[in-house]
């Protein structure tokens, strides 16, 4: 599967407003894949926690772009915390 270097519009501005979280050091595009949802695009929706941060899934109007969220401090819990209170905005 190839890696995308672009995203869909209303996938975009979610991943925007995520990135303009001070906590959050970067966040990388994974493989995209097209198959059908029961999500309205521009959804972020978490996987699963990973050593540096998380694993979420962004959702346009024909597939899924798989997104990597790294921290600044991934050890922190508090920084954890404030990002999942931040991201339930964009489920």
């Amino acid at each position: 599967m190839p890696k995308h270097q672009t995203l869909h519009k209303e996938v975009k501005i979610n991943v925007n407003r995520l990135r303009a979280h001070k906590f959050i050091k970067r966040i990388s595009i994974g493989p995209y894949e097209n198959c059908r949802h029961k999500y309205r695009p521009g959804v972020l929706k978490f996987q699963r926690e990973t050593s540096s941060g998380w694993k979420i899934n962004g959702y346009d109007g024909s597939g899924i772009y798989t997104l990597y969220i790294y921290l600044e401090q991934p050890e922190s819990i508090e920084q954890r915390n404030s990002i999942a209170m931040y991201m339930k905005k964009f489920s």
